[in-house]
């Protein structure tokens, strides 16, 4: 996915690091910082040799989930240039398949978004618009809650895990 914004200056891993320690009350600028920490591979300076390793040590994340707070912040910067109507997070991150097969459907796609729906879009409309878009079926929730007092025995130590989110839930008696 290219990049339309201008590159920002350089930093240290210090400064990126303290972007990230603020807290994701920006995820745009964690994900700015965490792309410059990946690509010139700073984490190095801190001691690790790779970023997965530099994820989960400092931060206590997968690389999957640092990747995906780099690309929820490339594709908000995106849609939004001036930052005047960036998406959440999880809404931005369900962008991201669109905006890397066409940037300017992405961009279309959430002005005509914030048009019809103000600031109430969810991140399960942007994923069905987006599968639309690219021409994949949307695929259907295939999830029933099970009672808890329906079954005779209930096995505490593995949760039970959604087949649509991978969310993992407990039961508690």
């Amino acid at each position: 996915m290219k990049s339309r914004q201008v590159e920002p200056a350089i930093r240290t891993l210090a400064e990126c690091e303290a972007i990230v320690d603020r807290g994701l009350s920006t995820f745009v600028e964690v994900g700015r910082a965490l792309l410059e920490i990946r690509d010139r591979r700073l984490y190095r300076e801190a001691g690790f040799s790779s970023f997965d390793g530099y994820c989960r040590e400092r931060w206590g994340w997968s690389r999957q989930h640092a990747y995906r707070l780099i690309d929820g912040g490339r594709v908000a910067e995106l849609v939004s240039p001036a930052g005047d109507s960036s998406p959440v997070e999880r809404v931005a991150r369900e962008l991201v398949p669109l905006a890397r097969a066409d940037e300017d459907a992405a961009v279309a796609l959430w002005a005509e978004l914030r048009a019809s729906h103000g600031d109430h879009v969810t991140a399960d409309l942007v994923r069905d618009l987006v599968h639309q878009h690219l021409g994949k079926e949307v695929p259907t929730p295939n999830f029933r809650p099970v009672s808890v007092e329906g079954q005779s025995r209930l096995d505490r130590r593995r949760p039970v895990v959604c087949p649509e989110c991978g969310h993992e839930f407990t039961v508690l008696r």
